[in-house]
């Protein structure tokens, strides 16, 4: 859980100035509320996960291919995350506005406005 929140905070940083980066990564470390995170896990996967299936996280999570995976999780995850955050970006300002931002949305280019209709004629 611990990597998921360095993850995060270190996507956040990226928005900081370089010379910013590594205080304000540090100042929420120190900050985040580790604990309090672990506890509410706990108590979610309590209430979630029968004692069974706990059983097989704990001897899945104990294997070696979970350790591999627990390790690269993290660049994994860097590698998902900023489009993770440029696309719920796109989709804030297509809510916001009702049509995606020529910023953000580099898929098609602009429609052309259509063509005034034909008045029938009498």
């Amino acid at each position: 859980m611990r990597e998921q929140v360095e993850a995060v905070i270190d996507e956040i940083s990226q928005r900081l100035p370089e010379a910013n980066r590594a205080q304000f990564k540090q100042r929420m470390i120190e900050v985040f509320e580790f604990d309090t995170l672990e506890k509410t896990s706990e108590d979610a996967m309590a209430e979630v996960f029968t004692a069974a299936e706990l059983k097989r996280m704990v001897e899945y999570f104990g294997s070696e291919e979970a350790k591999s995976i627990a390790q690269k999780m993290p660049i994994y995850q860097q590698l998902v995350q900023p489009e993770i955050s440029k696309l719920v970006d796109k989709a804030m300002m297509t809510v916001r506005t009702g049509e995606a931002s020529p910023l953000t949305d580099t898929s098609a280019p602009a429609a052309q406005p259509a063509a005034p209709a034909a008045t029938p004629a009498a």
